[in-house]
């Protein structure tokens, strides 16, 4: 959850970068995550920082996404849906309401 403040900063980077540069800067972070997850793949225990740092870029402009494309509402149903379908498929059951 963001505060006031965080989000607000967002939406101030957005208006100041552009949204092109920040799906540009978006799609840059989520390349770095990948990397990072791939180098963490062999190894074992708690994630290195720059794991952890590239998580929280994500994290961020996924935030962002959501402020440009104005869907923030349609995302959280979407991945209640998500969840609900995963839990499923684990529990093998076809009907689980939560």
């Amino acid at each position: 959850m963001y505060t006031i403040i965080q989000k607000a900063t967002l939406k101030q980077a957005i208006n100041y970068f552009g949204s092109i540069n920040q799906k540009i800067k978006a799609i840059e972070e989520f390349s770095e995550l990948t990397k990072e997850l791939c180098k963490g793949m062999t190894k074992v225990g708690k994630p290195n920082n720059e794991l952890i740092d590239e998580i929280a870029d994500c994290e961020i402009m996924l935030e962002q996404m959501k402020m440009i494309y104005k869907c923030h509402d349609e995302v959280e149903g979407h991945k209640e849906t998500k969840i609900i379908r995963l839990f499923n498929r684990m529990n093998n059951e076809a009907r689980v309401t939560i």
